[in-house]
Parts: structure tokens; sequence; C-alpha cells
């Protein structure tokens, strides 16, 4: 009902916004006073039904059944404002974990530094894996270099492999070169498969080879392959981290 009604406004403002340039092409006389009265008054207008629109998407869908908040919540676009941002906040604590995880996801699309904060707090403290994940994986996608020591912590030691293979990738995603000895005692040491895969693969894509580890081959197949591995993906990262160096790109 809320976006409904969001969209309403916007077609609403859109059609006065239309009318309003409409009259502006009007040549201006003494006889066109009134009319540029009437105008101020219904850019005015706009603006206010504008505003609405914003206060619509921004806490009033925020409200109702769990279905009616996660629409609301996919409806948030990249707000810095600390009152929308606290109140996402508020809602990952929701008990319907849908509700959650969309929150988790609506902070990942916020520029703020207090949306980051938020998101290292959940992978830290929620007690709930399927949300735990998600914020590894917003944080992946922020790029915000303050997660690395959370996401090295969580690769090593969630309690749930999902969480610790999300974790994984996110650090390759973020491009942290130094972290390939930690994903290969990751890939190495790890007793679950999936958290294995994301490993090898989160190394593959940090130094941009391919070593043919197949998860379904026997534990001593798998360990041979990661044997070979473990060398070849040093001298790769090493060899990326020195160009990179030299590039003034800095470390990752």
């Amino acid at each position: 009902m809320q976006v409904r009604q969001t969209e309403f406004v916007r077609v609403y403002v859109g059609i006065l916004m239309g009318l309003w340039r409409r009259a502006a092409g009007q040549r201006m006389g003494a006889e066109t006073m009134n009319g540029w009265r009437w105008r101020a008054g219904l850019l005015g207008l706009a603006a206010a039904l504008g505003l609405a629109a914003v206060g619509c998407g921004d806490s009033a869908s925020l409200t109702g059944e769990p279905g009616d908040v996660v629409e609301g919540l996919r409806q948030l676009g990249d707000h810095e404002r600390d009152e929308v941002v606290e109140k996402v906040a508020d809602m990952v604590k929701h008990q319907d974990e849908m509700v959650s995880a969309e929150a988790v996801r609506a902070l990942g699309r916020m520029q703020a530094t207090r949306a980051s904060e938020v998101l290292r707090k959940v992978v830290g403290e929620d007690k709930r894996g399927v949300v735990r994940q998600e914020a590894v994986i917003q944080l992946g996608r922020r790029n915000d270099a303050q997660a690395l020591p959370v996401l090295r912590q969580t690769v090593k030691t969630d309690p749930d492999p999902r969480v610790r293979g999300a974790a994984a990738t996110s650090v390759a995603r973020m491009g942290s070169l130094p972290d390939v000895g930690l994903l290969m005692d990751v890939a190495e040491t790890d007793d679950d498969v999936l958290v294995q895969t994301r490993a090898v693969g989160a190394i593959e894509r940090l130094v941009g080879l391919k070593f043919r580890y197949d998860s379904k081959a026997s534990p001593e197949e798998r360990r041979k392959v990661l044997e070979r591995m473990r060398s070849i993906a040093a001298t790769a990262a090493s060899s990326l981290q020195e160009d990179k160096l030299r590039a003034g790109k800095g470390p990752s």
C-alpha cells in the first residue's frame, strides 16, 4: 500500500512539473503576472508532494506485516541521513529473519559510515546465520577496508559454514592479496567442503589462476591439489602485490 501511494505521488508531481514547464514556455507580459504567481504556487505544491514521497519511502513503508516491511526496505535507495540509517539498523533486530536479512541488504546500499559500522556489528553479534551471511556479503560489496579484520576472524571461527564461505568470497572481492595465506589455511583445515571450495575460489579470484580443484574428488586428491596450490598461489600473490606497490596503489 505504501509503495502504491509513493508511486502515485511521484506520478502526480511529474504531471505538475510538466504543466509548469509548459506554462514557463509562454511569453511573459503584464497580463501574465497572475500566471507567474500561479506557477510559483504550483512549484511549491510539487516540492511539498516530492517531500511527501521521500517520507513514504523512508519511514512509512517500514511498518506493518513482514512482507510489507521487506517491500519497503527494497524501495530504499542510497540514503545517508542518520535517521534513515538508524531506522533500518533497528529493523535488523526484527524477529522475522526475512525482514532482518532485507534490512542488512538495505544497509549495504547506503554509503553512510554508520551503515558499515552496523554491518560489522551484525557479523560479530547476530545469532542467526542467514543474517550474518548477508552482512558478510554486503561488507565485501562495500569494499570497506575496516571490515577486513572482521572477515578474517569470521572465515576462521564462525560456527556456520555458509558464513565462513561467504567471508572467504568477500575477502577476495575486496582484493586482499595478503590474505592468500589465510585462505590457503582455511582451504586446507576447514572440515566443511563448501568452505574449502569457497576458499579455493577466493584464492583463484585474487591471483587470477585456476587450480582445477574438484570438491567431489577424494580427500587425498583434494589434499594433493591444495599442496600444489600453496606455493604457486603465494608466489603469484607476492608478485601481484609488488606490481601494485610499484604502480603506487599501495598494499591491498
